[in-house]
């Protein structure tokens, strides 16, 4: 009996680092923009992170964290002005940091895997007409996409071209625990994206940008990572430039469940992982009901407590929910 008991135990404990595959680089959302919006803390740590370390059943314990200030990330459709610049772009990450600059991606996703057409800082603007593959998401451990890259850019007073490697990883997968942001233990799968690229005026190598983002994905989160560094490191030497920039930003789960937590106190999933029908159980009468995937489709619509989701794949996905209460962000795992 002995046996069997530390058997079971082992089992789960296992299982408590089960890899989950990473849905998507950030998901796009039709929700309405004030609810579209994901925030986190910028942070630092009083001790150096290391996160070289690869590989199964990792233990992250980052528990050193002190708070800068507030971030935010949204998920936006691209203008006609963003089309024009970056053309194919379907969506735009845009991350706005309390007291600073926004940032700006542009990706195309279009199921055939996510791309980026540019990326804008205070510092520099990228815009790429050949290659930038992120990922062919869902993507799982020890799965990489890699290829050459080419385009324009133009910060510091210097335009020209540029060119180089760049690709992703999903390295590593474990538990992540952190003294910031959120107070529970996460099973976490990491994304490491990755580009060195060489910078040209005239044809003419003038300077290097190295960039390493480390994405940690929970299945807590559809819309982005609950955690991600991003280290950029910039020589232009005609101009004196050799700068290392790094920013660590982690989920703020409190501030996340402030706007939605009347409706969510009404409406429930249950049960969930779903199996055939999605059901609703509180006691709101429910107006409408959306279901999205992690490339911001639309794939379902209802109006009542039970949604037959049989035809629909295996996986994570968004439900949008509006009853008398307001509207509310569910998510369904669908078996």
């Amino acid at each position: 009996m002995k046996k069997i008991l530390l058997s079971a135990a082992l089992l789960l404990s296992l299982s408590n680092f089960a890899q989950a595959p990473i849905q998507a680089f950030y998901s796009a959302s039709v929700i309405p923009e004030d609810d579209n919006i994901t925030h986190y803390l910028l942070v630092n740590s009083s001790t150096p992170i290391d996160q070289s370390a690869m590989g199964a059943n990792m233990v992250w314990n980052f528990d050193n964290l002190a708070v800068v200030t507030n971030t935010a990330t949204s998920v936006k459709a691209p203008t006609s002005t963003d089309l024009a610049n970056y053309p194919g772009t379907t969506m735009v990450v845009e991350t706005n940091t309390e007291g600073g600059n926004p940032t700006y991606y542009y990706l195309s996703d279009t199921g055939q895997g996510t791309n980026i057409r540019g990326a804008k800082t205070s510092q520099i603007t990228l815009t790429y007409t050949a290659g930038g593959l992120i990922g062919n998401f869902p993507m799982s451990a020890n799965e990489q996409v890699w290829g050459s890259v080419s385009g324009t850019f133009e910060g510091n007073g210097i335009q020209g071209t540029f060119s180089g490697n760049a690709g992703s990883s999903v390295d590593a997968y474990g538990t992540l625990t952190v003294n910031q942001g959120f107070t529970d233990t996460k099973n976490v799968t990491r994304l490491r994206t990755d580009q060195f690229l060489t910078l040209k005026y005239m044809g003419i190598p003038v300077g290097t940008l190295d960039q390493t983002i480390y994405s940690y994905y929970s299945a807590d989160l559809v819309a982005g990572p609950v955690l991600r560094s991003i280290t950029t490191h910039i020589v232009v030497t005609s101009a004196g430039i050799d700068q290392t920039q790094s920013t660590l930003e982690v989920y703020d789960q409190a501030t996340n469940g402030v706007a939605d937590h009347k409706a969510l106190a009404k409406i429930v999933i249950a049960p969930n992982p779903v199996k055939d029908v999605l059901h609703f159980e509180g006691n709101d009468e429910i107006d409408s009901v959306r279901i999205i995937d992690t490339a911001g489709r639309v794939i379902a619509n209802g109006k009542t407590n039970d949604i037959q989701v049989s035809q629909l794949p295996a996986g994570i996905y968004q439900v949008l929910v509006s009853s008398q209460s307001g509207s509310a962000v569910l998510k369904m795992v669908k078996q």
